[in-house]
């Protein structure tokens, strides 16, 4: 005599009396916040050569974010006009003058050994300028406005043989420490998020 299951049971074999839990979904690092108002301030590691940057303006239409960070370094202002496109951070255009193509400075994808190439001319020079990026591990950066664990991103100049930039970004906050070849680094002192 043949023994037929009950219906529950044939449901839990399948899987349909108690569906798993919907995962929730992972939320992207944003390593460039984009709101009215987040302010940053950087300064030497000795504490001299502060400076201000600044989002002014912020935009989003069609996934696409379209911002303005305005730079303060003594007397000098620069504006600098930026996108975030499927969460790849573009400068699109410094003081007015155009990247040939939109330079990509960063990607919320990223993860150590990633790697993308840049060429741009900028502002109508015929001249062009050639970069590489590589990420790093994650370390853990102290600066004057505290611990933050940032992804580093080397930053090559094909056209300059040895001119390298390090530069450590941080989730939520943004860059929070610089090295220039050869020079002093510069870190975050201060950061307030906009709104």
């Amino acid at each position: 005599m043949r023994t037929i299951a009950p219906p529950l049971v044939l449901l839990a074999a399948l899987g349909l009396a108690h569906a798993a839990p919907v995962p929730k979904a992972i939320k992207a690092p944003d390593f460039y916040p984009t709101a009215v108002g987040t302010k940053w301030l950087y300064g030497h590691e000795d504490g001299t050569n502060e400076h201000s940057r600044e989002v002014t303006a912020s935009s989003t239409k069609d996934g696409v974010t379209e911002f303005t960070v305005t730079w303060k370094d003594g007397g000098e202002t620069q504006i600098w006009e930026l996108k975030k496109e499927a969460g790849a951070v573009y400068r699109t255009k410094q003081d007015g003058n155009d990247f040939k193509p939109p330079h990509k400075l960063l990607d919320s994808r990223m993860s150590a050994g990633d790697e993308w190439g840049s060429e741009y001319t900028f502002g109508g020079l015929r001249t062009s300028y050639k970069y590489t990026r590589t990420v790093g591990k994650p370390e853990v950066v102290k600066t004057p406005s505290g611990e933050y664990k940032a992804l580093p991103i080397v930053s090559r100049n094909l056209r300059s043989d040895g001119d390298e930039t390090t530069l450590w970004y941080a989730d939520g906050v943004g860059l929070v420490k610089l090295l220039h070849t050869g020079g002093t680094p510069v870190v975050l002192r201060e950061f307030t998020p906009g709104k």
